[in-house]
């Protein structure tokens, strides 16, 4: 594989990390209903982009191999031409609302539907009962199972690091689930600082779903 580097979110990434957040969860498995399954990836990856202020993707060679997407929260002067602007946010918006529509109309994924909407709530509420301010939330984290041991994991959060740092920031939260590879985090040293059970019926996937909130301080 070539060497990895890393390119400014733009619109050619975006069905390649669609693909990449329905392998992942599953979502483009419904064969039956093929097409509105594929939307669940392309609806979520643009709600992050829409909440974020910056989003860079890693790449190796031509293949694009994963996603970073954060947004600042730390009131910061600081002028980029990476950042996502106004207009950009609100056309992610707009792309996240026509992708997610369909889907909430066929009944085949209620239960999915049931699930996502259980993970934004509880996110918003475990937030809310975070015991200090943070400079950063990392909203969208997620490379491709393929190169998984590669290190590229670290070469993310590495970068995602070095971008904080160089606008004067250190701080940082992000929301993970048991339905994600939340190990990463452990063995990277960051701290688990809230944990959320949801049981079955309140819409998980799984029979135990556990929602974590995990900081570097």
């Amino acid at each position: 594989m070539e060497p990895f580097y890393f390119e400014k979110f733009n619109s050619t990434h975006g069905k390649k990390i669609s693909e990449i957040l329905n392998s992942l969860w599953g979502f483009g498995n419904n064969i039956k209903h093929q097409k509105t399954a594929d939307k669940f990836g392309r609806a979520y990856l643009y709600y992050c982009l829409s909440h974020s202020d910056y989003a860079w993707t890693l790449c190796s060679g031509k293949e694009i191999i994963g996603i970073t997407a954060w947004r600042e929260l730390s009131k910061n002067k600081i002028k980029s031409s990476d950042k996502i602007s106004f207009v950009k946010k609100n056309i992610y918006f707009l792309k996240a609302f026509f992708n997610a529509l369909p889907i909430f109309f066929v009944k085949d994924f209620t239960y999915q539907v049931k699930a996502w909407k259980t993970f934004f709530k509880e996110c918003n509420l475990q937030e809310k009962e975070l015991p200090c301010t943070f400079d950063s939330e990392l909203i969208l984290f997620v490379n491709d199972s393929k190169v998984r041991g590669q290190g590229t994991g670290k070469l993310m959060m590495e970068f995602y690091k070095e971008k904080l740092k160089s606008h004067h920031l250190e701080t940082f939260f992000l929301h993970t689930d048991t339905e994600c590879n939340y190990g990463f985090y452990d063995r990277a040293g960051l701290k688990r600082k809230l944990t959320k059970v949801v049981n079955e019926k309140n819409g998980s996937l799984q029979d135990r779903w556990e929602i974590f909130i995990y900081a570097n301080k």
